[in-house]
């Protein structure tokens, strides 16, 4: 095993085990060769000590219990941070010069809270697998001073605070400079790995070109997405209606009753005038029970515009129940429209659709002029993925520059990435953007090889 501890924005790095220990002479850096270091990762003097990282344990939230329940319900899950402690050895010619050994490796893990972000790197079974330390503090191993003295040996322990997940060296690329038409329905899909790929793993999403480089962008939503069912019915809306008519035809989408899945109701209109707006209602297929009615909502801009008409949560015992043990839902989702003031209220409904979703997010700017948007969720640093909590969208730069509602997406297994974007309101239905994505897979001790 080859234990080290390493800085991602300068060539500082410590070698905490590596494939030889050798005295330190008082000059040079040999603590940054994994051949050569003065540390190991030991507490007597043959053999050492085995150690392999800690496991953050699965918190799991319940509801429910007996007598009403089969045992309780899962309701959430995540992971804390993991507290470790771990025996080093450092080694010099002479007594004093392990002080400076010791001194050099309490300097380089002050910087994990002070100073800048360090990495923790365990290569074991062919692959480098990376923590970030959040603390880190050094104790000397005061039970063996009085042996230690005049021996060239010194006996600590280390104890940090790290992210419960490793990353590997670097981020996999899961979409290419790809080309995406604001039409609402150019999803691109995504394959990734990793042991939590079920779960969500960091997704790093960047836009550029055409109006986010020209005309500047005002509003973007960005979604991950299990499945989307699509409706292009060009129906024209012309009412007086102050509570609201239906618009073309009812259509039935099959809904996904998967856990921790939602689903969004999203509608374009061309040319609609500024008394327009619209809702969703969802009734269950065939019964006509109802499901959900939306609010109302207006579109901002009167050229063409996007509406939000919210999503629909299905309660945990109708998930668990499924549909006849299938993980869809036939529902019946009809666009309705209504005037404000009781004048007509006109436009076009182009397309309309309901997003199976796993996270949703809207991102609104001042509309800067900027060759890039990007939503950060790690930073690739060359010696790991340093996670960004909380995830941080940026327009030509790392500061936050856009106000952000709903949470940014994270890359799931069989999900596909879905944008649409407009400029100060305004929809165009034909105009595209270049999209690159990359995420990083998660694994809770080892990588090996990884898993896909």
């Amino acid at each position: 095993m080859t234990l080290a501890i390493c800085s991602d924005t300068t060539a500082l790095i410590i070698y905490l085990h590596g494939t030889a220990m050798v005295p330190w002479d008082g000059t040079g850096t040999p603590w940054d060769l994994a051949s050569t270091t003065p540390f190991a990762l030991a507490m007597n003097d043959a053999t050492g000590q085995k150690w392999t990282p800690t496991v953050a344990p699965k918190q799991t939230i319940w509801s429910g219990g007996p007598p009403l329940t089969n045992g309780k319900m899962p309701v959430y899950q995540s992971v804390d941070t993991v507290t470790e402690t771990i025996p080093i050895q450092a080694k010099a010619r002479t007594h004093a010069d392990c002080l400076v050994l010791k001194q050099t490796l309490e300097q380089l893990l002050s910087n994990a809270f002070y100073s800048m972000p360090m990495m923790l790197q365990v290569d074991e079974f062919g692959s480098a697998a990376y923590y970030e330390i959040y603390s880190a503090d050094v104790q000397e191993g005061w039970q063996f001073f009085n042996d230690e003295n005049g021996r060239g040996m010194l006996r600590m322990t280390v104890q940090w605070t790290r992210s419960p997940f490793a990353t590997p060296g670097s981020a996999t690329t899961v979409i290419n400079t790809a080309t995406i038409t604001n039409n609402g329905n150019d999803a691109k899909s995504m394959t990734v790995g990793g042991e939590l790929k079920y779960l969500g793993q960091p997704l790093n999403v960047a836009l550029s070109g055409n109006q986010l480089a020209s005309t500047g962008v005002r509003n973007v939503w960005l979604a991950s997405i299990y499945a989307i069912n699509h409706y292009t019915p060009a129906s024209a809306i012309s009412t007086t209606s102050s509570t609201g008519v239906a618009v073309g035809a009812t259509q039935t989408p099959n809904l996904t009753l998967a856990v921790g899945m939602k689903t969004r109701f999203m509608a374009r209109v061309a040319s609609p005038t500024a008394n327009l707006q619209l809702r969703a209602v969802v009734t269950w297929g065939g019964s006509g029970d109802p499901c959900y009615t939306g609010a109302w909502v207006t579109g901002g801009s009167t050229s063409g515009a996007i509406y939000d008409l919210g999503f629909v949560d299905f309660p945990l015992s109708v998930r668990r129940a499924g549909n006849g043990g299938s993980l869809t839902q036939s529902m019946n989702l009809t666009i309705q429209a209504r005037s404000t003031n009781g004048a007509s209220a006109t436009g076009t409904l182009t397309w309309f659709n309901a997003l199976d979703y796993h996270t949703f997010a809207k991102i609104t700017t001042a509309g800067t002029t900027a060759g890039t948007h990007t939503s950060y969720r790690f930073n690739d640093t060359g010696v790991g993925a340093r996670l960004i909590h909380p995830p941080l969208y940026a327009i030509g730069g790392y500061n936050q520059s856009a106000a952000v509602a709903g949470q940014l997406p994270l890359a799931f297994s069989g999900s596909k990435l879905w944008a649409v974007w407009d400029s100060a309101g305004a929809h165009d239905n034909t105009t595209t953007v270049s999209c690159t994505a990359k995420y990083v897979p998660l694994y809770r001790t080892f990588i090996g090889a990884g898993v896909s």
